[in-house]
């Protein structure tokens, strides 16, 4: 009997998040993408990235349509009050 076991969780990710950084950081953790990584294909800068998982800054309004491409984000789960 072949039984999948689930990958554990990086101790990381938020297990309630309420937030769009801990939103979006679980998402990166779910690709497995180093904040590197994810920053390229965002077109931003890895420090970036980390500002809006920490929650010290939201992103510009450009930024929304390639988040929500590459992170599958809806709408709905995008917390844009900091």
């Amino acid at each position: 009997m072949n039984t999948k076991v689930p990958k554990p969780l990086n101790k990381q990710y938020d297990t309630s998040p309420t937030t769009f950084g801990a939103k979006l950081r679980n998402k990166r953790l779910e690709l497995s993408m180093s904040i590197r990584d994810f920053s390229k294909l965002l077109g931003v800068s890895e420090t970036t990235v980390f500002l809006w998982e920490s929650n010290k800054v939201k992103p510009r309004m450009n930024n929304y349509p390639k988040i929500i491409e590459i992170a599958e984000l809806l709408y709905e789960e995008l917390d844009t009050t900091i």
